[in-house]
């Protein structure tokens, strides 16, 4: 498959972090709009055992994304979930619920600490790695025997990217 690999400002070392912060928040606010919680926790719940207690491990989570709400969704269903939030950037103040935990270092995503050991997962992100990063992100998991979730919520197609550019500029 071919594609065409655009940077997003918010991943460049040198973006002010208070542009790189309201962007994950615009984000994180945008999913409690959509019903993209009920149907994420409903296919995480297909790797979940829900007699044990689970960690949800969320890569480049940004401002938390939709994890409250997901972890609200797995409740309801029966899991016992809490989370950590992990990012290259973190942003730990943006974390208010007693079942998550933001891990104030920065934590790459291709090389995930071997101490963080629950279900992996990455909403609206995977776009953001390169091939061989991608891959990275996949064997990490697999080396380490853990199952990773990846969730991207856009369509992937040029008018998907031009409604999303519309979306973010108003």
């Amino acid at each position: 498959m071919r594609r065409v690999h655009l940077f997003e400002f918010g991943d460049l070392r040198w973006f002010p972090k208070g542009l790189r912060d309201a962007e994950t928040a615009y984000l994180a606010a945008a999913y409690r709009l959509f019903p993209l919680a009920e149907r994420w926790a409903e296919r995480i719940s297909t790797v979940l055992d829900a007699t044990e207690s689970t960690e949800i491990i969320d890569l480049c989570s940004g401002s938390g994304g939709a994890m409250p709400q997901i972890i609200a969704e797995l409740e309801a269903r029966g899991y016992e979930v809490r989370a950590r939030l992990t990012d290259l950037y973190p942003n730990p103040q943006s974390a208010s619920d007693p079942h998550i935990i933001w891990i104030a270092d920065p934590v790459d995503a291709t090389r995930v600490p071997p101490e963080l050991k629950g279900l992996r997962t990455m909403f609206s992100a995977f776009h953001h790695f390169r091939p061989d990063a991608a891959a990275a992100i996949l064997k990490d998991a697999f080396d380490h025997r853990r199952a990773i979730c990846i969730f991207e919520s856009g369509p992937g197609t040029l008018l998907g990217i031009l409604s999303m550019v519309g979306f973010d500029c108003s």
